[in-house]
């Protein structure tokens, strides 16, 4: 009798405990989903925004890498036309003291 009264008593209140919890266990999933989407969503802006902030950086780095070599071909280009003019001026000057001195021998 006492038991049975318990047992009736005590099955309503954990049926009623389970129902509240799973309420409050829904509620909490809907909260979380909603603050986790809206993290993605904030988390997917700020990764948008950081790629076009890197895209812009990279294509500035491009152009400044594309400037300095374009400076260094012209730069090397001249120098190398200083050295081949300098060298075909000591490669006649050569030839002309080779051939002085090749007339030299043949006079004596």
């Amino acid at each position: 009798g006492v038991l049975e009264e318990f047992i009736l008593v005590f099955r309503g209140v954990l049926e009623e405990f389970i129902m509240v919890f799973r309420g409050v266990l829904e509620e909490f999933i809907m909260v979380f989903r909603g603050v986790l989407e809206e993290l993605i969503m904030v988390f997917r802006g700020v990764l948008e925004e950081f790629i076009l902030v890197f895209r812009g950086v990279l294509e500035e780095l491009i152009l400044v890498f594309r400037g300095v070599l374009e400076e260094f071909i012209m730069v090397f280009r001249g120098v190398l036309e200083e050295f081949i003019m300098v060298f075909r001026g000591v490669l006649e000057e050569l030839i002309l003291v080779f051939r002085g001195v090749f007339w030299f021998s043949e006079e004596f």
